[in-house]
């Protein structure tokens, strides 16, 4: 039985204009593929929208970027 923490949530992350960035840290975790939710800043968008530190993040702007690297990520994020 998956835990509440292993099942899939969507979140929607969204810029807003009085905040610099989206309030997160996008890391790779060793023996792992993909990139994962760090530190999530209380109050940022990121926390507004339900990210949690160890998140995997599986899905930016409908491209699936599973197994994308940080630049990979990071430019999907931008389109």
């Amino acid at each position: 039985m998956a835990t509440e923490t292993s099942r899939p949530r969507l979140c929607h992350l969204r810029k807003v204009p009085d905040y610099e960035g989206y309030g997160f840290n996008l890391n790779a975790k060793k023996g792992k593929s993909g990139q994962y939710v760090g530190k999530v800043e209380p109050g940022s968008p990121a926390d507004v929208a339900g990210l949690r530190d160890g998140d995997r993040v599986v899905e930016v702007n409908g491209e699936n970027v599973s197994n994308e690297n940080f630049s990979q990520v990071t430019t999907t994020s931008q389109l």
